[in-house]
C-alpha cells in the first residue's frame, strides 16, 4: 500500500467509484482507491474468507462498510471490537450518521435493530433483525415509561413481537397481569413502528424518589399483556392473503420482505454489491457504459484474490453471476 501521490485536487479521483478523493487515497494494486473502496472491499474479501452466508449479515455489514468505511469511528470499533452505549443498534447507526454528517440518531427516527456479530480481521461484522423492542424511560429516573417496537420485516410473526416485548418488560420488572389501562401508537419510517404505554403521565425523578416502592408493582403502573400487544401488531399488519377482489391494506404491503431465503449464494451477493459501490449511476444497476470497467475491477480486486469465477471484460450477459 502507498500514500496519496502529490495531484492537483482536481486529479484526486479514486480510480474505483470514481468519485473526488479526500487526499487520502491508498495504492491497490497500481490503483489509488479511497477509504470508502478500500473498506468495501476488505469486507468483501473477509465475508467469503469465512464463509457467512446469511442475508441479514452480509448485506448490512456491506452496508455498514459503505457508508463509515474509513471514518474515525468505524475504524475505533475496528480496533476495539467493542461499543460503548446502551443501545447499541443506534450506536452503529451513529457511526453511519457521523461519517455521513447527519444528525445523531433517536428512537422517533431511526431503526434500532442493528446488532455487532464480532469484530473479524480488523473488520466489523454487524446484523439487522427483522424486529426489536427498547424501553424508554420516564426522563432522568430508571423507571419503564413505554416500550418502542420497530419491525422491519412483514415476516415477523405476532408470536415473536409479544415475545420480545415480554422479555424487555421482564428486564425492566414491570407487570401486566392487572392491567387496566394502557396507550398504543404507531408510525411507519420505513419500518412499523409501535409505542406501548401505561395510561398515565410522565413520572419525574422527584416523585420516583420519594416513592418506598417500586411504582412498577402497582397494578396502576402495569403495562398491557404481551397477547394483546402481539394482537395490536397482527391488527396493523393486515390480511398476508387478501380475500380476492378486496383492496390491499395494512402495512404488510409496505414493509420489507427481509429475512426470507433464497438461493443467490453469498458470492453472488457480495460481487454484485461491489459492482454496485463502484458502478457510475444514481440505480440499482450498473449503467452498459461503466460495466466493462467495473468487470475489470472486480476482476482485479475481488475474484481472482478470492479464487472465484472472473467475468469477461469486453461484453456483459445477463446470464453472468453478478
Amino acid at each position: 500500500m502507498g500514500s496519496v501521490p502529490a495531484l492537483g485536487l482536481e486529479q484526486l479521483r479514486c480510480d474505483g467509484c470514481l468519485k473526488p478523493a479526500d487526499g487520502r487515497l491508498s495504492k491497490h494494486d497500481d490503483d489509488w482507491l479511497c477509504r470508502k473502496c478500500v473498506a468495501v472491499l476488505w469486507t468483501a474479501k473477509v465475508l467469503l474468507d469465512k464463509g457467512i452466508t446469511e442475508e441479514d449479515t452480509i448485506i448490512p455489514t456491506l452496508v455498514f462498510a459503505k457508508v463509515a468505511g474509513g471514518s474515525h469511528a468505524w475504524e475505533a470499533l475496528s480496533l476495539t471490537g467493542h461499543l460503548g452505549g446502551e443501545t447499541e443498534g443506534l450506536e452503529l447507526v451513529g457511526i453511519m450518521h457521523e461519517a455521513t454528517g447527519w444528525r445523531p440518531p433517536s428512537l422517533d427516527d431511526d431503526y434500532a435493530g442493528w446488532e455487532l456479530v464480532e469484530v473479524s480481521d480488523s473488520l466489523p461484522i454487524v446484523r439487522v433483525l427483522p424486529a426489536v423492542a427498547k424501553a424508554e424511560p420516564h426522563p432522568g429516573t430508571q423507571v419503564l415509561k413505554q416500550v418502542r417496537i420497530q419491525i422491519l420485516s412483514k415476516n415477523v410473526k405476532q408470536e415473536r413481537i409479544a415475545r420480545i416485548y415480554e422479555q424487555v418488560l421482564a428486564e425492566q420488572g414491570a407487570q401486566w397481569k392487572e392491567n387496566s389501562e394502557g396507550v398504543f401508537s404507531y408510525n411507519y419510517r420505513g419500518y412499523l413502528g409501535l409505542t406501548v404505554a401505561v395510561g398515565i403521565g410522565s413520572l419525574n425523578p422527584l416523585t420516583v424518589e420519594s416513592l418506598s416502592v417500586n411504582p412498577l408493582q402497582w397494578p396502576a403502573f402495569h403495562f398491557p399483556p404481551p397477547v394483546l400487544v402481539g394482537r395490536f401488531y397482527k391488527s396493523l399488519l393486515g390480511s398476508l392473503r387478501p380475500r380476492k377482489g378486496q383492496p390491499k391494506a395494512g402495512f404488510e404491503y409496505a414493509l420489507d420482505n427481509y429475512g426470507k431465503t433464497h438461493d443467490k449464494g453469498a458470492d453472488r451477493i457480495v460481487t454484485a454489491f461491489v459492482a454496485w459501490h463502484v458502478g457510475e449511476g444514481p440505480g440499482a444497476r450498473v449503467p452498459p457504459k461503466s460495466r466493462p470497467r467495473v468487470a475489470r475491477f472486480l476482476n482485479k480486486h475481488l475474484l481472482e484474490k478470492c479464487g472465484l469465477l472472473q467475468l469477461p471484460e469486453n461484453s456483459w450477459s445477463s446470464s453472468d453471476a453478478v
